[in-house]
């Protein structure tokens, strides 16, 4: 698997969550876009948390670890 686009992620009201490598119009990075703008928000503020966390290790937690 290859390198993501490091962190962090930032994200606007209009749903496009954006960082390093490739520019829009206005100058910003984008990453990708979203119909919701709080799916932008929700997505930067996990990838942003798990910065440094192997991949590997995010895959292997169960669904709902933060209960326990």
């Amino acid at each position: 698997m290859g390198k993501h686009t490091k962190e962090p992620w930032d994200c606007n009201s209009k749903g496009q969550i954006h960082s390093g490598d490739f520019h829009d119009s206005d100058g910003a990075t984008i990453i990708c876009r979203t119909n919701n703008p709080k799916d932008a928000y929700r997505i930067k503020a996990c990838v942003n948390a798990c910065e440094g966390i192997p991949i590997e290790m995010l895959e292997g937690l169960p669904l709902g670890f933060m209960e326990h």
